[in-house]
């Protein structure tokens, strides 16, 4: 219910701002619409008696986003190529701020590494290389 009512909120916004704001429209309307939705959980959460600590779960993330936000800023405008490498580091820049701010435990990272080693076989059957053999 509460995602059928985030996307409704969404529509409404989406087509009440792109006149005024243009691209940026969409932007914010998703923004307000998902904020929304993640806090009516989060207050659904607190009354089933499982409280959640609004800075120590959005801490990482936002900081994560910032440092995102100033490798974006320094590349500024420029060629695709140029952008193309600005939108790689920043990510790279994301993930990285998340692993050091601790944002993952052990098993998470484990189960990550697990889940991408799937990765060689596909790219080596994709670009009809020979497979190692694991053994």
């Amino acid at each position: 219910m509460t995602s059928a009512l985030a996307l409704a909120i969404r529509v409404a916004l989406d087509l009440t701002l792109i006149p005024f704001l243009g691209f940026l429209g969409p932007c914010v309307a998703f923004m307000a619409s998902e904020a929304l939705a993640v806090g009516v959980w989060m207050a659904r959460m607190s009354r089933m008696g499982s409280p959640v600590r609004i800075w120590q779960t959005i801490w990482r993330p936002l900081a994560a986003a910032s440092c995102m936000a100033i490798v974006l800023r320094l590349v500024g405008g420029g060629s695709v190529y140029r952008l193309a490498a600005g939108m790689v580091l920043s990510t790279a820049v994301y993930f990285a701020v998340l692993i050091k701010s601790g944002a993952f435990s052990k098993s998470d990272l484990d189960l990550a590494s697990e889940g991408l080693r799937f990765v060689r076989p596909f790219l080596a059957k994709w670009t009809g290389q020979p497979q190692r053999n694991p053994t």
